[in-house]
């Protein structure tokens, strides 16, 4: 499925950048910037989405919006499930240290 997206050969003219698109390869990157947020994360896939389901977006940037919207998605989702372990951790230790009273 990777291929039909990075596989542009047969292209007739070059996709359009879109503000706030990041490369393919940056999707795949596990580290975020420092400065990153999870609301203004959510609040930038929100905007993708509403310029997305207004339907006056040319097809290419709809792509190019859509990657960047299933980037920011992962990113959160990873940051959800760090946050999820660390809390389960803590509960854990706090379970563990009640028992054994």
């Amino acid at each position: 499925m990777e291929e039909l997206f990075l596989n542009r050969s047969d292209a007739q003219e070059p996709m359009p950048a879109v503000e706030n698109a990041e490369p393919l390869a940056a999707s795949f990157s596990p580290k975020k910037p420092e400065d990153w947020s999870y609301e203004e994360t959510v609040t930038t896939i929100e905007t993708i989405i509403s310029q997305i389901e207004t339907g006056e977006l040319p097809i290419a940037d709809v792509f190019n919006q859509f990657e960047t919207a299933v980037n920011h998605l992962q990113q959160c989702e990873s940051f959800l499930e760090h946050h999820e372990q660390k809390v389960n951790v803590l509960i854990e230790t706090l379970n563990d240290g009640g028992n054994g009273r």
